[in-house]
């Protein structure tokens, strides 16, 4: 007879956390609120144990006044979001936390709500919207930079790259792409389709150094006038994450042929 427990593999401890280096750079939070982050981590790794707020707060010894000003701070940046559930036999309500890598747009404390009467568009060429309107972009939300630390990250920004191409035109791409991360609409026109604003975000947060360099080397051997640079770099970046792969391979190949 065969024993059931047998077979069986034990999970693997983890005896370190592990921290978003997004979070750990980001200047704007605080060396609380990145301190309250890591130790958060550090008990999620544990394995059978429920982490709540209340047993953060009695581990603090800077007091409860300190650790709320940490834990607003971590929800104020994004890194923190709030749920507000309902208990459906009690109907009573009650939160649960999620710690985010990446900071949560919808979370952030500055994001406010768009002018959403226009689709935030991006059609290559004359960029002009399918409704005959032009785009609407939130300025405001463009200001915060509150993806530029993670928009860095990715492209590996540091000044040997962005020089070696055209550090004007990198930050230029870095602003728009902040600009499209904080902005709430439903949805982006590119390439003459209606893109779910969620999943052009999440193909912006792909974007590497190599996709930059793409969209750099297009825009300089762009042979026809481009009457709106912005939707056009907004598209041709979403491509290029689409695209790149396929474009090296066949340069590769034509390069061998």
């Amino acid at each position: 007879m065969t024993n059931k427990k047998s077979g069986v593999i034990r999970k693997k401890r983890t005896y370190y956390a592990q921290v978003s280096n997004v979070a750990l750079r980001d200047e704007t939070l605080s060396l609380k609120a990145k301190g309250l982050l890591a130790i958060i981590e550090s008990y999620l790794t544990l394995d059978g144990f429920i982490l709540y707020k209340d047993f953060l707060m009695s581990k603090s010894t800077d007091g409860e006044c300190s650790f709320r000003g940490a834990w607003k701070e971590l929800k104020d940046h994004g890194y923190l979001i709030q749920y507000k559930l309902k208990d459906n036999e009690t109907k009573q309500f009650y939160y649960e936390y999620e710690i985010c890598d990446n900071p949560h747009v919808e979370n952030h404390h500055m994001a406010q709500k768009p002018d959403a009467e226009f689709p935030l568009v991006a059609n290559l060429g004359d960029g002009n919207s399918t409704s005959g309107k032009p785009p609407s972009y939130n300025n405001t939300l463009c200001n915060n930079n509150i993806y530029i630390n993670t928009i860095h990250t990715n492209i590996n920004y540091n000044p040997i790259f962005v020089n070696s191409i055209d550090r004007k035109l990198v930050d230029n791409i870095v602003d728009i792409m902040n600009e499209v991360l904080c902005n709430n609409t439903e949805y982006i026109v590119i390439n003459g389709s209606n893109i779910p604003l969620n999943l052009v975000k999440s193909t912006f947060l792909k974007v590497g150094s190599s996709h930059i360099q793409y969209v750099v080397n297009v825009i300089n051997n762009y042979n026809n006038k481009i009457s709106n640079m912005k939707n056009f770099i907004i598209t041709t970046l979403y491509n290029s994450v689409l695209t790149l792969d396929a474009y090296y391979i066949n340069l590769v190949t034509n390069t061998e042929l």
